[in-house]
């Protein structure tokens, strides 16, 4: 797995938690411990999908702060995965 980690103030929490639809019941909050060149940081935020069954297009302002997040920061092998997933399962262009 590659990605980004935050260091985030209680105010972005709460944000956050609005932004994920917490409330709603559409992603639930998830501590995660996550090793980073060889240092483990223990509760690590992240959100899961609290109903999978099935997978929706993320609108297009998402696809794209996802991509740019991307983009030269995870290796390309794994980018390429993001925007071949787009592509496949719901029509995108990366």
């Amino acid at each position: 797995m590659e990605g980004k980690v935050y260091r985030i103030s209680r105010d972005t929490l709460t944000y956050l938690y609005r932004r994920e639809g917490v409330a709603a019941h559409i992603y639930r909050p998830a501590f995660i411990d996550v090793t980073i060149d060889g240092k483990t940081y223990r509760n690590v935020l992240t959100f899961l999908v609290v109903d999978k069954a099935g997978e929706v297009a993320p609108p297009m302002h998402f696809v794209t702060k996802i991509l740019r997040g991307a983009k030269g920061f995870v290796s390309d092998s794994y980018y390429q995965k993001l925007v071949d997933d787009l592509q496949n399962k719901f029509g995108m262009k990366g």
